[in-house]
């Protein structure tokens, strides 16, 4: 009974912490172009600001993870604290910095880095925790940040319409204090049947010999996952482009910003529907199944909203996040963790999230471009073209699943690794 409310207690305590990060997430992410045009700049410029942004987030994730991954004195809880503190000091000067168009343009930066070396560390906080014996119900925490993030992005979109966009860092800096409190106060404990009692829930290879460090080593140890990130970067340079000049595809159907939390609301709640199932779809199928699944469907929601005459029906096209986004978080973070080797998880999980964000700077910078010199129905159709391939070589890439790490518990999608 002690053991069960101890576990209930984690859970919850890591539901909260995801749920809050990613409410602040999308105050800094998906209000990006609004906040930046609200500033004074031209959608040209929100573009090259965007592109750097996600370069530099690119660059930040994996030299995080490496770090993460080869220190023994700083926990993960300790490393996300670090990283949402920065965050909240560099948000609240970006709030109370003038319209100057060189030192926005550096502290939205620096912010937005931050804040996307963050997602990496949560999900491997959850394995971590699961190889320390005490499993987290990954799917449903992840889920409620969807939720949450909904909630959060329909709210926002409700304060900018009557505020202005630069109420955006006010609710933002909030929520990441809350973010940083259950940050440091999350701590890894072995369960009853963890590491400490001698059984592990997740064995290790006690086989695996130590990973090189090099690019070219990864390469080499990794090639599939490799053709994996490649494809992701032409998927997610549509996916990026749609999210980040959503307020122009609304506006161009005479839709507003308000549709931008309407939108962003919806996708949160397909990939919670998507993430509370997750559990049940793992225990049917494997988890490379999935993933290819969620390739095809990225796809058929760029042509949806491609094919959008209408504001509603762009509305719509957030239908099919359900297969696309929301299913490709769990399923990704699952099939990363257990195609890597122990040295290399962080690492694994952080550059997904850097080829997403690769994908990302493409859509921002061209999509700026493309927006002003041909429009918003050719760069969709642009895009849609690009996430085609993208789903084709998606396909090919996937790695079969190890048979010996297929999800035991079809109830809650909890991370079960046969010894």
């Amino acid at each position: 009974m002690k053991q069960a409310g101890r576990l209930r207690l984690l859970n919850l305590r890591y539901a909260i912490l995801q749920g809050t990060f990613w409410m602040a997430f999308c105050g800094v992410n998906n209000f990006a172009a609004v906040y930046l045009l609200s500033r004074g700049y031209d959608t040209g410029t929100v573009g090259v600001i965007l592109a750097l942004s996600n370069i530099t987030a690119a660059v930040a994730q994996p030299l995080v993870a490496t770090f993460a991954d080869r220190s023994t004195r700083m926990p993960l809880n300790t490393l996300s604290a670090l990283l949402v503190l920065l965050t909240l000091i560099f948000g609240i000067v970006l709030g109370v910095t003038p319209n100057l168009f060189f030192p926005v343009a550096a502290l939205f930066l620096i912010v937005f880095t931050l804040t996307y070396t963050v997602p990496p560390l949560l999900n491997a906080m959850a394995m971590e925790t699961a190889r320390a014996g005490t499993p987290v119900n990954f799917g449903i925490a992840r889920g409620i940040g969807s939720l949450t993030f909904a909630g959060a992005a329909y709210g926002m979109g409700i304060a900018v319409e009557r505020y202005g966009a630069g109420v955006l860092p006010v609710i933002y800096i909030a929520i990441y204090l809350v973010v940083l409190l259950f940050a440091i106060t999350f701590r890894v404990c072995a369960g009853k049947t963890g590491a400490k009692s001698g059984a592990p829930i997740i064995k290790e290879d006690a086989v695996c010999q130590p990973s090189e460090n090099s690019i070219g080593a990864f390469v080499k140890n990794y090639p599939r996952f490799i053709l994996f990130l490649i494809s992701a970067v032409l998927v997610f340079f549509c996916f990026g482009l749609t999210n980040t000049y959503l307020i122009n595809i609304l506006e161009s159907l005479g839709g507003s910003s308000a549709g931008i939390g309407i939108s962003f609301a919806l996708d949160g709640v397909m990939e919670l529907i998507a993430m509370l199932a997750f559990g049940r779809l793992a225990r049917r199928f494997s988890c490379n199944s999935l993933l290819r699944l969620t390739g095809v469907f990225f796809t058929i929601k760029a042509v949806a909203i491609l094919l959008a005459g209408q504001v509603w029906a762009v509305y719509a096209a957030q239908l099919f996040q359900l297969l696309s986004y929301g299913l490709f978080v769990p399923a990704s973070v699952h099939y990363t963790d257990r195609i890597m080797q122990p040295q290399d998880r962080v690492k694994g999980q952080a550059l997904v999230t850097a080829t997403l964000t690769v994908g990302g700077v493409f859509g921002s910078l061209l999509g700026g471009w493309m927006l002003e010199s041909v429009g918003v129905k050719d760069t969709l159709l642009a895009g849609a073209v690009v996430s085609a391939v993208g789903s084709l070589i998606w396909l090919g890439s996937i790695e079969k699943q190890p048979a010996d790490t297929k999800p035991r518990n079809q109830q809650t999608g909890q991370v079960h690794t046969k010894a």
